[in-house]
This record gives structure tokens, sequence and C-alpha cells, in this order.
């Protein structure tokens, strides 16, 4: 579960039968919330996945147009 609180995203697991990790944290299912800064890789269920705000979006676009380069 993603919250928009203020200015920061934070993710909490909401009980899910699989967990929920933040880079190599394990949420604590409905009591821990994480703030998210962008680019952190996600693993919720089984699935991978990557939060980005605009700016660290950005930033990993501009980093794949220089290895391609």
């Amino acid at each position: 579960l993603f919250l928009l609180e203020a200015d920061r995203v934070t993710v909490v697991d909401a009980g899910s039968s699989y967990g929920t990790r933040v880079g190599q944290v394990w949420l604590r299912p409905r009591t821990q919330r994480l703030a998210l800064d962008g680019g952190e890789p996600l693993l919720i269920g089984g699935v991978q996945a990557t939060f980005h705000t605009p700016a660290s979006l950005h930033a990993a676009l501009r980093a794949c147009a220089r290895r391609d380069l």
C-alpha cells in the first residue's frame, strides 16, 4: 500500500501473504511504514519493481542513455 503523506510517499505492507521488501528490508505487516526517496527496489509479493520519483526516473534514464552510447 502506497501512501502520499505531505510531500513524501511511504509504503506499508497491508498484510499480504508473501510480504513486502524495500531494498533488503522486509516490512512488518500493517505496522511498519517506510519512506521512499526514489530508486528503491521493491518486492511486493512475487513482483519486482523500482519506485521512482520524477527526479530519480530522470537520473535512471540518463544513466541508461549513457550506457547505450
